[in-house]
């Protein structure tokens, strides 16, 4: 028989086993803890604020806006109003779009003067049914100005280029004015790289052929056609207007026709 002691534990296995066991169980509560606080939704009310006052600013701002209309979460620009900004902000900063920064606006030295219409032009302005020059001023003169030279870096001229245009294609002028165009062009040695709103929903047919004629006329451009000329009738633009173009149509018509 031995006489060594049996030894002595500070900790008992039925201890560390019931350790365990309290420890399996923390965890457990622990995680089904977590998982409640992750699940739970916040409480808390809601309360509805009076807006009346924020509405009635919104109106008031909309008020004042004018030549504006509302489509969806945009906006339509009426054109006439647009070009009213032009001439409001100046010709020294005019709006344009794409292309460098226009330089300051001043007359050219070789800008062509506003001079009476040759005697075949002054008939063609007389037998109209429409006055050309007035929707001219109406529709076309901010940008192209009133002796159609343009604003340099901006619009381009159409006085001593419209002939030009009817010369190549006589249908093609009056698609640019019922559909306009967006692209880079050359007009008399300058580049311009911006848009030419369509007036096809502001102007009758008549409107049209009574336009091209006046500006064929006012700078004697029609004398770069010679006696091949026909002033322009609204059956023909009624014709071209079914074409139903797109800008970039016009464009690219513009380059099939070889002009730049």
């Amino acid at each position: 028989m031995s006489d060594r002691p049996n030894p002595r534990y500070l900790v008992s296995s039925e201890q560390v086993r019931g350790a365990y066991f309290l420890g399996g169980i923390g965890a457990v509560a622990l995680i089904v803890g977590v998982l409640l606080l992750a699940s739970a939704r916040p409480q808390g009310s809601f309360v509805t604020v009076d807006d009346a006052q924020y509405q009635n600013q919104l109106q008031a701002a909309e008020a004042d806006l004018t030549g504006f209309e509302l489509i969806g979460d945009g906006a339509r620009i009426d054109i006439g109003h647009a070009m009213q900004l032009v001439v409001d902000r100046g010709v020294a900063q005019p709006l344009y779009a794409g292309g460098a920064a226009p330089v300051a606006a001043s007359e050219p030295a070789d800008a062509p003067e506003a001079e009476p219409a040759a005697e075949a032009g002054a008939e063609i302005l007389a037998q109209a049914d429409v006055d050309g020059a007035a929707l001219y001023t109406q529709h076309c003169m901010a940008c192209h100005q009133a002796t159609g030279a343009g604003i340099p870096g901006a619009f381009p001229p159409i006085a001593g280029h419209v002939g030009e245009l009817v010369a190549a294609d006589r249908a093609y002028p009056a698609k640019l004015v019922l559909f306009g165009m967006m692209g880079a062009i050359e007009v008399q040695g300058s580049s311009y790289n911006g848009v030419m709103p369509g007036l096809a929903a502001a102007l009758s047919d008549a409107d049209v052929a009574g336009i091209l004629n006046h500006v064929l006329t006012a700078w004697d451009d029609v004398e770069v056609l010679g006696d091949a000329f026909e002033p322009y009738t609204a059956e023909e633009v009624t014709e071209w207007r079914a074409a139903a173009l797109q800008m970039t149509d016009v464009y690219a018509l513009r380059q099939e026709l070889g002009i730049p």
